[in-house]
C-alpha cells in the first residue's frame, strides 16, 4: 500500500523539476487546445458557406442574364409587334401602347412576329418565364420569385416602334426543394427595357 502510495504522489507532484505534469498544467493544455479548435472549426464553416453562396449566386445569375438576353434580343430584332396584354386571353392583346404610356400598367404576356410566326413571352409564378410555353432558364436550378415577373409597355406616338421593359427576380434552388439555409437563398432582380427596331 505504501508503494502505491508513493507512486500515486510522483505522479500528482508538485514539484516543478519533476517529470510529470500537475493537475492544473493539463487542465490549461486541454482547454487551450479545445480554444484552437474551435477557432479552427468556426473558420472553416464560415468558408464553406461564403463558397455556397457564392456559388448559388452565380447560379442565379447566370440563368437570369441568360433569360433577360434571349428576351431583349427577341424583342428588339422581332419582325413585329403583336401586342401586350394582362390575362391569358389570347384575343386581348393590346397593340398601341401609346395611352398606356402615362399610365404604370404591368402586362405578362408580349406577342412578336419573327417571320411567319408569332412568339409569346410570358410570365407564369408556377412555370417562370416561358417563350412559347417553354422555359427560359433551368428550373431545376433557380426558380421565379412569385410575383415577380412583369413587362411593361410605352411608345411616344404611333409612328415610334414600343419599348418593353422587362421586370423579374429569381432565386436559388427549384420552387419543391427551396432550401431553408440563409446562404442558399440567394434573389437577384433583373431588369432592363428594350426598344422594338421594327414595328
Amino acid at each position: 500500500m505504501r508503494k502505491y502510495l508513493i507512486k500515486r504522489n510522483q505522479f500528482f507532484n508538485t514539484n516543478t523539476g519533476g517529470a510529470g505534469f500537475t493537475l492544473v498544467e493539463i487542465l490549461v493544455g486541454i482547454s487551450i487546445i479545445i480554444t484552437a479548435s474551435t477557432i479552427v472549426v468556426a473558420i472553416l464553416v464560415s468558408s464553406f458557406r461564403t463558397s455556397s453562396k457564392t456559388t448559388a449566386s452565380d447560379i442565379v445569375r447566370q440563368n437570369g442574364n441568360n433569360a433577360i438576353t434571349q428576351i431583349s434580343k427577341m424583342i428588339q430584332f422581332a419582325d413585329g409587334f403583336g401586342g401586350v396584354r394582362v390575362g391569358p386571353d389570347p384575343a386581348q392583346f393590346i397593340q398601341s401602347c401609346t395611352i398606356l404610356a402615362q399610365q404604370s400598367t404591368d402586362y405578362y404576356y408580349v406577342k412578336i412576329h419573327i417571320g411567319n410566326e408569332d412568339k409569346i413571352i410570358s410570365c407564369d409564378d408556377t412555370s417562370g418565364i416561358l417563350m412559347d410555353n417553354k422555359p427560359l432558364f433551368d428550373q431545376n436550378r433557380v426558380s421565379l420569385v412569385p410575383g415577380s415577373c412583369k413587362f411593361t409597355c410605352s411608345q411616344k406616338n404611333l409612328k415610334e416602334t414600343p419599348v418593353i421593359g422587362i421586370n423579374f427576380s429569381l432565386t436559388s434552388g427549384a420552387r419543391s426543394s427551396s432550401s431553408t439555409l440563409a446562404e442558399k437563398n440567394t434573389v437577384i432582380n433583373f431588369k432592363t427595357s428594350v426598344k422594338m427596331r421594327n414595328k
